[in-house]
């Protein structure tokens, strides 16, 4: 227990580490038994909880020991809605771990002596299907997904995830990674990271599958919640591959990111090359 608490040097990508660790717990359980006709589908989101409806994911339940003032319930909304959400809650604000800048997704923090109040609110506004609270992100539907994110994906009160379908790439445009990586060991075969803005992904297609990184945009920030490799490719090098040609294509874009994925904090923290494209250095204290 000793290990887990010691300190070295401070680094943001330690304090990563260290909250991917952390329990995880149900955040303000009582917001999804307030919308829980609706079969909620819940999923870990690096210490927080995500929680989405039908095809949208709605709210991000965060309750950490760090950073306190970010706690509550995220609003997936978006700019043009602040004004009027902000006359149903007047304390919501902007995401400080996110910096400076208004950023899209509000939070109602639970500092707020209303916050539960507030909290239900806005879940009546979910049951009412008010167009201001929900956001389509990107649907892991390729044939090649199981293991960690159908193990993650949790109904909650009783909810059906909908079957899992295969997608191609024809016909999609996509934004292409300028230096196209080659696996080891397969000299001959040279894969590209696309940027599926459509689905919100980047994606590295291999034999075998699509190796992916899923991503939320806010503003110029890339927000990377989660990244993924079809089982029979994991250990060969894919995923790093495919981390540094989504950020080859976040540095062309002249982008930040904000990396919420365990796998992605890892490979930054192993290339210091990369530090200069965080949002914020402090983004995981």
């Amino acid at each position: 227990m000793s290990k887990a608490h010691r300190r070295q040097a401070s680094h943001p990508f330690d304090e990563a580490i260290l909250a991917a660790k952390r329990d995880k717990g149900v955040p303000h359980e009582f917001v999804l038994d307030e919308i829980a006709r609706l079969a909620p589908v819940t999923r870990p989101m690096f210490g927080c909880l995500a929680v989405y409806v039908q095809d949208k994911i709605v709210l991000i339940l965060r309750d950490k020991q760090k950073s306190r003032a970010d706690n509550g319930v995220w609003l997936a909304t978006a700019v043009e809605h602040h004004e009027s959400l902000r006359r149903e809650f007047p304390r919501m604000r902007s995401i400080h771990v996110f910096g400076q800048a208004p950023t899209q997704w509000q939070v109602l923090p639970a500092d707020d002596p209303d916050f539960e109040a507030a909290a239900i609110r806005a879940c009546q506004l979910i049951l009412a299907c008010d167009p201001r609270i929900g956001r389509i992100p990107v649907r892991r539907r390729s044939a090649s997904r199981t293991g960690a994110y159908a193990r993650s994906a949790k109904p909650f009160g009783g909810g059906r995830r909908g079957l899992p379908r295969q997608v191609g790439v024809r016909g999609r445009k996509m934004l292409t990674a300028g230096p196209q990586v080659e696996r080891q060991g397969e000299a001959s075969m040279k894969m590209t990271v696309r940027d599926d803005s459509a689905r919100q992904r980047y994606e590295l297609e291999v034999e075998g599958g699509v190796a992916f990184v899923d991503y939320l945009r806010d503003g110029r920030k890339v927000i990377m919640t989660h990244a993924e490799v079809p089982l029979p490719l994991r250990g060969g090098g894919i995923g790093a591959a495919l981390v540094k040609g989504a950020l080859a294509l976040v540095r062309e874009r002249g982008e930040k990111v904000v990396p919420l994925c365990p796998f992605v904090v890892q490979y930054m923290r192993r290339h210091p090359e990369t530090h200069d494209l965080l949002a914020e250095r402090h983004v995981f204290d």
